[in-house]
């Protein structure tokens, strides 16, 4: 089948595969919203997109024309990597919507302008040549104070105050090396290295993110059990296969059938928020704020849900980063081991407040979902959010 045939596909991802040639057409794809074809060697012509695109991923291919100018037009664009190419420039940065992250080389070809007065415009917006090895150009907007940057002092000791300082969000100064970032006007760099503590609690968030569930081990066994006695205190449990577990929001009788989605993380995120904010959790559980609907959400399993979506929010099983919400997470984890169980119990209240500001019903719970997600997503990339509890949305926890 014609890939351009598939009007209904709403991810093409194809990293990685070494496929040759040129991209197909893929204007008729109207539903698309993302384009990974990073790790191919694709040239020379740069394919036709809807305007609808949102994530962009051309890394580490051979396109060797000009960078269309009608991408600047394209409303929903948010990242935009072309980094590793060989584009020549027919527009300069400032053509772009300041909402879009891009990433490109190091140093970066944009200073290719037509007139030294557009070249000079150019510079006095911060594009400058990078030569540091590891690290990425990025463009995005700038925080209203910056801080002076620590990181990596000794070997930046003549840069000047102006020109050393830490990016947005302000935790980059810290001294640590997973989102360190220069900035020069409204440009900075982002360098994904990973300092030993991030990579050893991201390689066992991972490992906890690969955990199936398994009825017939004990620990899981007694993790169920300890779900019950935090949500009920006061009531016996009959057995792990009973039909109180419908109580709780399970859709049958045996809740180990409802964590094939997310695995037994799911249950440590439930756990988690049962004995961490028991009141909030005893809240939504009885669902006791609000008008609500006939047909309401069911509890745990919509619990499933909100791990499972979270987990592809983060995208903490790729090998790199590509979103600045993931490196900004990382850099949480490394502050806190508890992050992703504490982001958790703040999407669950999230959810449960768009879903009663909607009035919805169980058959608009993807939706809700889905806007629950671009809520995080926006108050993680805040300039004052250094920690989970930085979050706007963490006050409804308490």
């Amino acid at each position: 089948m014609e890939i351009s045939t598939m009007t209904s596909l709403q991810n093409l991802v194809v990293s990685g595969n070494s496929f040759n040639g040129s991209l197909s057409d893929l204007e008729s794809l109207t539903s698309l919203v993302e384009l990974d074809v990073n790790g191919n060697h694709l040239s020379p012509k740069f394919t036709s997109l809807q305007q609808y695109i949102v994530s962009l991923f051309l890394k580490n291919n051979s396109f060797d024309e000009k960078i269309p100018t009608s991408l600047a037009a394209f409303h929903q664009l948010k990242t935009l990597d072309l980094s590793s190419n060989d584009f020549s420039v027919s527009l300069t940065l400032s053509a772009f919507p300041t909402s879009i992250t891009i990433l490109f080389d190091s140093p970066p070809p944009y200073p290719l302008l037509a007139s030294p007065r557009a070249r000079k415009r150019e510079s006095d917006m911060g594009l400058e040549e990078i030569n540091h090895g590891g690290c990425m150009a990025i463009r995005s907007l700038p925080p209203p104070s910056i801080p002076k940057c620590s990181h990596n002092a000794s070997s930046t000791s003549a840069a000047t105050a102006d020109d050393q300082t830490c990016g947005s969000p302000r935790w980059i100064g810290k001294g640590l090396s997973c989102v360190c970032m220069k900035r020069k006007g409204n440009y900075e760099r982002i360098c994904m290295n990973l300092t030993p503590l991030q990579e050893e609690r991201l390689q066992r968030l991972k490992h906890r993110m690969n955990v199936f569930f398994d009825a017939s081990r004990q620990d899981h066994q007694e993790a169920l059990r300890a779900l019950w006695h935090a949500t009920y205190p006061n009531k016996e449990l009959s057995g792990l296969v009973s039909d109180q577990w419908k109580e709780m929001g399970w859709q049958g009788r045996d809740p180990s059938t409802d964590f094939r989605g997310a695995g037994f993380i799911s249950l440590e995120n439930l756990l988690f928020f049962a004995k961490t904010f028991s009141n909030s959790f005893q809240r939504l559980l009885n669902k006791q704020c609000g008008k609500r609907a006939t047909w309401e959400y069911p509890f745990a399993v919509a619990g499933v849900n909100i791990t499972f979506m979270i987990m592809q929010m983060l995208d903490l099983q790729s090998t790199k980063s590509r979103t600045f919400v993931r490196s900004v997470f990382i850099q949480m984890l490394s502050e806190d081991e508890w992050a992703f169980d504490l982001l958790y119990c703040v999407a669950f209240v999230v959810m449960d407040k768009q879903w009663l500001e909607r009035n919805a019903s169980y058959m608009e719970f993807n939706e809700v979902l889905k806007s629950t997600r671009t809520q995080l997503e926006r108050e993680l990339l805040m300039d004052d959010v250094m920690r989970i509890e930085d979050m706007p949305s963490y006050g409804l926890l308490l």
